[in-house]
């Protein structure tokens, strides 16, 4: 084998290898490309999700000596319908057949949710019966941000909480991601997390962004 041959031999496998290896970076470009693109819609969705809001509000009754009257608003933000939409509260006189598993309210119901709310403002109004509290239908207001909670106007705004409190609100977007966001509020359940969780989603690329507000046993002693 003459010197001429061994170094073309040599050259053809350096450029062989220069292209492996390039071949390699490419690919691992490309997969890094991906997982950031998935990653910012993945963003893109929560933040979208984050203009879902709900929270207690106060007005009062000028037909009843300007009594003080208690709901929920719920405000969907976004530019489309959200849908399987419920909202765990702390309020006085719920039933015992409608708490979730932290013993509190599911509105409307615990197995029912409302199956759709369109982009907009909405009071949920309810009825107080002798053993348990209806909730109405969602209304359309204009001005959500007038019905405010302050919270001195509740009797109970002390180390002990609210007696009316909206604690966790779930409910599905319009690209079929399930959420949940736990407040931090005095009644917010011990093991759970406050935050905004994808805890379902239709999308299999998006299911490695799934999470839990569920705290970790040893993390919840840990914080004892």
């Amino acid at each position: 084998m003459t010197p001429e041959l061994i170094c073309n031999i040599l050259t053809t496998l350096a450029t062989i290898g220069a292209v492996i290896v390039a071949l390699i970076q490419l690919q691992k470009t490309l997969r890094q490309e991906t997982a950031n693109r998935l990653e910012d819609r993945y963003n893109e969705l929560r933040n979208e999700a984050f203009l879902v809001d709900a929270w207690v509000a106060v007005t009062t009754d000028p037909t009843h000596n300007n009594a003080r009257v208690w709901h929920v608003v719920l405000d969907n933000e976004t530019t489309g319908v959200i849908r399987d939409v419920q909202v765990h509260v702390q309020w006085p006189g719920l039933s015992t057949t409608n708490l979730d598993e932290h013993g509190l309210g599911v509105m409307p119901l615990a197995r029912k949710p409302w199956l759709t709310i369109p982009a907009g403002s909405w009071r949920i109004n309810y009825e107080k019966r002798s053993d348990n509290i209806i909730w109405s239908m969602p209304v359309r207001i204009h001005d959500p941000y007038a019905e405010m909670n302050p919270s001195f106007f509740d009797p109970a705004d002390n180390k002990q909480g609210q007696i009316h409190d909206r604690v966790i609100l779930q409910f599905t977007d319009a690209y079929d991601n399930q959420w949940c966001r736990v407040y931090k509020t005095h009644s917010t359940p011990d093991d759970l997390t406050p935050g905004l969780y994808l805890i379902d989603t239709a999308n299999k690329q998006l299911e490695r962004f799934k999470s839990s507000p569920k705290r970790d046993p040893k993390q919840q002693q840990a914080g004892a």
